[in-house]
């Protein structure tokens, strides 16, 4: 009985439990793309702001004109993103519209930078991607400056932004192994109880199988098993009567003949 309603406890946990994980993991890598896509935008949209904020300066200072002075500009501005971070994994790439690097970490500035999902960033101007670059996936946000027709690219690794994922599945895990644990300990509890009345019930029965007719079941509780009990010792007491009885008759008939 015990086995059948730990078996019983494992499947009712089982298709509870797989629906939840699933509906729960596709809700929080939704939730972790959506947060990740907005911090990302809001930061590329502060780098760009930077970028018109530079660009207003020489447009005030009348410099635009002057190539030397756009050149400081830019290269002032540059070095202020050159060590920009987010995130652990996250960082910022700029190229012109020949998908040439004016600034990219692992390349020098004026290197072509012609990868298929670049001809994609280039095509669609702004939005998002997934691409794999160095055998790993990254997720990026990017836009146009339209000041200097920069390509402003802000990436991080996908398993950066998706690191939630792996936690909230072991604590699912841990969380389903404690519930399944405590259900079997609570279970094996219950049933423990019932068993040993079940054992001490069939120990009784077999003395009187055996032909000790004075046997009585000690009752310990007042459940079912309990009332079950009380009805075998009051059929043990009549079956004793009669049998009594019974040895008295034949004590008579073998003294009257």
């Amino acid at each position: 009985i015990q086995n059948r309603i730990n078996i019983f406890m494992f499947v009712m946990l089982a298709l509870l439990i797989v629906p939840i994980v699933g509906v729960g993991y596709i809700i929080i890598n939704e939730i972790t793309y959506r947060l990740n896509e907005e911090g990302l935008a809001r930061e590329l949209n502060n780098i760009n702001t930077k970028i018109r904020d530079a660009y207003k300066d020489l447009e005030v200072a009348g410099f635009l004109d002057n190539a030397g002075e756009v050149v400081k500009a830019q290269q002032r501005l540059l070095e202020k993103l050159r060590n920009y971070k987010f995130g652990k994994t996250g960082y910022l790439y700029i190229l012109d519209r020949q998908s040439r690097v004016i600034l990219h970490k692992d390349y020098q500035a004026g290197e072509p930078f012609n990868f298929d999902f670049v001809q994609q960033i280039l095509k669609q101007n702004t939005g998002t991607l997934q691409y794999v670059y160095q055998e790993k996936t990254h997720f990026c946000v990017f836009l146009t400056s339209i000041q200097w027709n920069w390509l402003l690219v802000l990436t991080i690794n996908k398993e950066e932004i998706f690191g939630d994922r792996a936690s909230y599945v072991q604590f699912v895990l841990i969380l389903c192994g404690f519930i399944f644990f405590s259900v079997l300990l609570l279970s094996s509890l219950l049933t423990k109880g019932t068993s040993k009345k079940i054992d001490t019930t069939l120990y009784y029965l077999k003395q009187f199988e055996s032909g000790s007719f004075d046997v009585h079941i000690p009752i310990v509780s007042q459940d079912e098993i309990g009332t079950i009990q009380a009805g075998i010792n009051a059929m043990i007491a009549k079956v004793a009567v009669a049998n009594r009885s019974m040895l008295h008759e034949i004590e008579q008939r073998k003294h009257i003949e």
